[in-house]
């Protein structure tokens, strides 16, 4: 989520959308969809996901592939420099999260963990 004037918001689509390892990550285990806050016609979408744009721009909500609700993230964090708010998207940090959120990783919950049969 996040809006058509943010900087970071920019950065962090083009992280997504055009570095191949980021892109190829987040095609591989993610559907992204862009959520403009801004536009109108989002707010009863926004107010059913508890209007997460509090968190500031940009927001991450995760569902599971059925849609239901996992957590809400702010970015802040995936920046270069949180501390000084760099609004610079850190590729390595942002792989990490991928990795942690993404189907079949450890916070998933759908995914078998018992052991197979010997």
């Amino acid at each position: 989520i996040g809006a058509d004037w943010c900087e970071t918001c920019k950065r962090m689509y083009f992280l997504l959308s055009e570095d191949l390892q980021v892109a190829g990550a987040c095609n591989t285990y993610f559907e992204l969809c862009l959520v403009d806050a801004d536009h109108e016609d989002n707010f009863p979408l926004l107010a059913k996901m508890g209007d997460p744009q509090w968190l500031g721009f940009p927001v991450f909500v995760i569902l599971t592939g059925k849609g239901e609700y996992v957590t809400t993230v702010g970015t802040g964090t995936l920046e270069k420099d949180p501390i000084v708010t760099s609004e610079e998207p850190d590729k390595n940090k942002l792989l990490r999260f991928m990795t942690y959120w993404r189907p079949g990783g450890p916070t998933d919950t759908t995914r078998d963990t018992t052991e197979p049969e010997t």
